[in-house]
């Protein structure tokens, strides 16, 4: 290698270095996969933003995919898949559109419209059915965010603690005692002094022992 060479391989080599530790953007997250390619730019951008709006407000959201085949059961294949978006969010829906029709596998971050999830899943049969996969897909989103905002899961119940017990009574505190002195050696054997000083006793007051 020639003299003229070595700066320019240190400084190309220093700044493969600079690149390779320098920051990169993180992944921004998406919710859409759209294998048939039904849905349009803008559509795909408002669902991004609705998603991120509804996570700011709540943590959930919902994904829109689009499939050739879903197999036997699209509702696990809806599942399965959105849940390999490896979203940073708690999945509330996934919406599912196939050649075969439409599906939406709600979880658990919509439980709180469970009770709306067939009227949801019909509308998207219907809106599909006038040939807009567009606004049916959007108004589905749409439909389902404003119902996890309105409805957040759930939160469990309370926790009821039992009323405090009544304080033991002398003769359980006396039987606890002896319990916790009796798991010690030395505990043992004050106990058996105790025990043969109360026999000495209680034999003396009874008279036995005394000269007739």
């Amino acid at each position: 290698m020639r003299g003229g060479n070595i700066p320019r391989a240190l400084i190309a080599g220093l700044l493969a270095v600079i690149a390779a530790a320098a920051p990169r953007p993180g992944a921004c997250d998406t919710f859409v996969r759209d294998d048939l390619n039904l849905l349009r730019a803008d559509t795909f951008s408002a669902i991004q933003r609705r998603n991120a709006d509804l996570i700011a407000r709540t943590g959930a959201c919902v994904d829109v995919i689009t499939s050739a085949a879903a197999g036997a059961d699209p509702g696990k294949f809806a599942l399965d898949t959105a849940l390999a978006f490896g979203n940073h969010c708690s999945l509330g829906a996934a919406i599912l559109i196939t050649h075969e029709g439409e599906t939406i596998r709600f979880e658990d971050a919509s439980a709180g419209i469970s009770r709306s999830a067939q009227a949801i899943t019909q509308a998207l049969g219907t809106d599909m059915a006038g040939g807009d996969v567009n606004t049916a897909v959007m108004n589905a989103v749409n439909t389902i965010a404003d119902g996890i905002i309105a409805h957040p899961k759930p939160t469990p119940p309370p926790i009821v603690y039992a009323s405090p017990a009544p304080a033991p009574g002398p003769i359980d505190t006396a039987f606890a005692l002896v319990a916790a002195n009796w798991e010690t050696t030395w505990g043992r054997v004050a106990m058996i002094c105790v025990s043969l000083l109360a026999l000495v006793l209680v034999a003396r007051l009874a008279g036995f022992g005394r000269a007739r």
